[in-house]
């Protein structure tokens, strides 16, 4: 008996994007999937599709994507108009995408399309579920509970270091129209720098990492913030991450203005 004519990797590949080129069912479909790994490539965005068990949070399925520059200008613009956020890691998207097979790169997804009220409805789902663990853990209503001072000279504010919150507090403080002066620092807490710390915010941690603040010898003339202000998720750069995921904290501090 003869032996079959072996393939070369090429012939087996080019095999495999033709059929993908005319299978059924897999081009121009909508795909619900979690963002990942986003980045930019002169006109080009390059990203990575997951689909997490929604119990465990562990990845069932990942894909790479890809939204070439014809379109991502058009599709990003849309998209942070809608949701105030550009296409980012971390967030929940609705896509219309085709799959593809190149034989050197092999499969990808070619993204066409976005819905952002998917996306918008997600957001709004993690919010409420934000302040219900808040509520449970008794830290919604700590800032109301606070003396207000005539003139607050100190805040600190607790938020992922590009979330949309935060962004927009630092832009507000800057760009205000009584031309009053202020002065930000970063001061990431204990766990910006555990970098593989699991446990999610608490009531105590924030509470400890405040103390530690105050007590900073080298600080100590900057005394303890008078207000504490927490940022939801959800912006123009990265969201705080659910529990169990790596998250940064960094906190701003703003001195007297000034007339």
């Amino acid at each position: 008996m003869t032996a079959p004519q072996p393939l070369t990797l090429l012939e087996l590949n080019s095999r495999i994007s033709r059929l993908l080129a005319t299978a059924p069912g897999i081009n121009n479909v909508w795909i619900m999937a979690e963002t990942s790994d986003v980045r930019r490539s002169g006109p080009h965005c390059y990203l990575e599709l997951i689909d997490k068990d929604a119990d465990t949070g562990t990845p069932r399925a990942r894909a790479r994507a890809t939204i070439w520059g014809s379109v991502f200008p058009r599709l990003n613009d849309t998209f942070a108009a809608a949701t105030g956020s550009p296409i980012t890691s971390g967030i929940k998207v609705m896509v219309l995408a085709s799959a593809t097979f190149h034989p050197v790169y092999g499969l990808s997804l070619n993204i066409t399309a976005i819905n952002p009220e998917y996306t918008l409805g997600d957001l709004l789902r993690r919010r409420r579920e934000m302040i219900a663990r808040l509520r449970a853990e008794g830290i919604l209503e700590l800032n109301r509970q606070l003396a207000w001072p005539a003139v607050p000279s100190r805040i600190a504010v607790i938020s992922a270091q590009g979330a949309a919150g935060y962004g927009d507090f630092i832009n507000q403080l800057y760009t205000n129209p009584h031309r009053l002066r202020f002065t930000t620092r970063l001061s990431p807490g204990p766990r910006h720098r555990a970098r593989h710390h699991r446990r999610p915010y608490t009531h105590r941690g924030i509470r400890r990492a405040i103390r530690l603040r105050g007590h900073n010898p080298r600080r100590r003339r900057h005394g303890r913030p008078r207000v504490v202000r927490r940022l939801f998720p959800g912006g123009p750069h990265r969201p705080l991450s659910p529990p169990g995921n790596r998250r940064h904290r960094p906190r701003t501090r703003h001195n007297p203005a000034r007339l």
